[in-house]
C-alpha cells in the first residue's frame, strides 16, 4: 500500500488542481491509490501498468487540470515521471 504521506499529497494535488472537473478521475480519493483493480487514474508503477505499491509515474496529461501545482512532490521519492501536458496549470515541481 501507499504511504499515508503520499495519500495526503495526492489528495492535496487533486483538490488544488480542480479534481472534480477532471475528464478522467476514476477511483480518486477512494481507498488506497494503488489497490489492484481500483488504482487511481493516472498512477502507474515501474512497468507502466497501474501501480501496486510504488507510484513511479503520475500521468494526468490533457485531463482538464486547472490551478497551481501544490508543493507535494517531496512525498514521491520513487516517482520518475510526472506528466501534466496540455492542462491549465501553473507552478513548479
Amino acid at each position: 500500500s501507499v504511504s499515508n504521506e503520499q495519500i495526503v499529497a495526492l489528495t492535496t494535488l487533486y483538490r488544488a488542481l480542480d479534481g472534480q472537473g477532471w475528464i478522467e478521475k476514476d477511483n480518486w480519493l477512494d481507498g488506497d491509490p494503488c489497490t489492484p483493480g481500483a488504482a487511481w487514474f493516472g498512477l502507474m508503477g515501474p512497468t507502466g501498468a497501474p501501480c501496486d505499491s510504488v507510484i513511479s509515474q503520475i500521468s494526468l496529461a490533457d485531463n482538464d487540470l486547472a490551478g497551481t501545482i501544490p508543493d507535494v512532490f517531496a512525498a514521491f521519492n520513487s516517482t520518475t515521471s510526472v506528466v501534466f501536458r496540455d492542462d491549465e496549470i501553473s507552478g513548479t515541481i
